[in-house]
């Protein structure tokens, strides 16, 4: 059995506690706009859960490129827009922000926005990357953005099988 590690104390009272994950996570070209939703639940937080939202955010996003709403800012997935909001995070949890110069350093591997699922670019191996998916386009892994095209809903299924 696995042992997950006990959740931040901050975390006992966060307003995000008693809402739906997903709203923290929207996806596709409208996820701006879906992000509203969560940075009003976040403004409930009191200010030591921010800040641990923040440092939370700091840690995750060393090794992985984290998307969504944290500490009442959207991180897109975009990393020209991204750069003001990590920004921000960075000054909330009182850590110095070092912004990267080479792109592939913030972008890969990054989420697919159906399947959640880590992607790594298309001209790399699997061997060199294991745990991820080829990025097709458009911020989707290739499975989604295939089923995309036809019009079957892929991501979703992935989505319950790694739950």
């Amino acid at each position: 059995m696995i042992e997950l590690p006990p959740a931040p104390a901050w975390l006992d009272d966060a307003a995000c506690r008693q809402t739906d994950a997903e709203a923290f996570f929207p996806e596709g070209h409208s996820a701006g706009h879906d992000a509203a939703y969560a940075k009003r639940v976040c403004g409930g937080c009191p200010l030591h859960a921010i800040i641990g939202c923040a440092k939370s955010a700091v840690e995750a996003n060393k090794d992985f490129h984290i998307v969504g709403v944290w500490a009442g800012r959207f991180l897109p997935y975009n990393s020209r827009s991204r750069d003001g909001a990590l920004r921000d995070i960075h000054a909330i949890a009182g850590v110095p922000y070092e912004p990267s110069t080479r792109r592939t350093d913030t972008n890969w591997p990054r989420p697919c926005v159906k399947c959640r699922r880590q992607m790594r670019q298309r001209n790399t191996s699997a061997e060199h990357h294991p745990g991820t998916v080829k990025h097709r386009s458009d911020d989707y892994c290739d499975t989604c953005y295939k089923a995309r095209a036809t019009g079957n809903e892929a991501g979703t299924f992935i989505k319950a099988v790694s739950a």
